[in-house]
């Protein structure tokens, strides 16, 4: 689940959903499935993620790749805004309660979104 602290509410949509609905168009359930498992791996067990630092900047012979490659046909760009949505959905369909926020580091603005990980007494 995806809640915006500032809003007290829980988030049930995608942004830039006209552009993520095509990019995905082009990969199979499998394909996708397979990005979102790859994905969860890397965060099981963190409280927090900054989406874009996850990956890392190679994407090759991952499962990410495809979004590169397939996806978004090669754009990096695209690919990039891609993942953050993709990254958004999965933390939506997440079992646990997640909050975000876009935040500063040095002074300097972090690019990605950061994500951490809710623990409540009660459910939302």
């Amino acid at each position: 689940m995806l809640w915006d602290l500032e809003k007290d509410k829980e988030i049930t949509s995608i942004p830039h959903k006209k552009d993520y609905d095509l990019w995905m168009s082009r990969l199979t359930p499998s394909e996708i499935q397979d990005i979102k498992e790859e994905f969860l791996r890397m965060i099981e067990g963190l409280d927090i993620v900054t989406s874009g630092w996850i990956p890392g900047p190679d994407w090759t012979n991952t499962p990410l790749q495809l979004i590169h490659d397939k996806a978004c046909i090669t754009n990096w760009d695209s690919a990039r805004k891609c993942y953050g949505i993709m990254v958004w959905e999965i933390m939506m369909e997440h079992d646990d309660v997640w909050g975000f926020g876009k935040y500063t580091l040095d002074d300097k603005k972090i690019g990605s979104m950061t994500y951490f990980r809710l623990k409540c007494n009660s459910q939302f």
